[in-house]
């Protein structure tokens, strides 16, 4: 019984706390705020990160100086990192 009065009064006291919290901070980025495009920008951005992250990473990868580093081997000098990665020559640019 001890449990359930602990659980219940935590669900109530977080859920009202959240509640709160998000209703303060919709006034405040709904109402006449000076750097209120600034606090959209910081409320918005975990959003857009994971985005960002993916395409700077697919583009690192199209990239021709990775593609020719992963036609090397590790006799001609490249670490060997890449070995595992068989790219047509024909599709690099020299």
């Amino acid at each position: 019984m001890n449990g359930l009065v602990f659980t219940l009064s935590y669900t109530i006291l977080i859920v009202i706390g959240k509640l709160s919290i998000a209703l303060i901070l919709a006034l405040m980025l709904s109402g006449s705020l000076k750097l209120r495009g600034f606090f959209r920008s910081i409320y918005f951005f975990p959003a857009v990160l994971s985005m960002i992250t993916v395409g700077m990473i697919f583009n690192y990868f199209s990239m021709p100086c990775f593609l020719r580093l992963a036609n090397r081997s590790a006799s001609n000098g490249c670490p060997g990192t890449f070995s595992a990665i068989k790219i047509p020559p024909s599709t690099v640019s020299p």
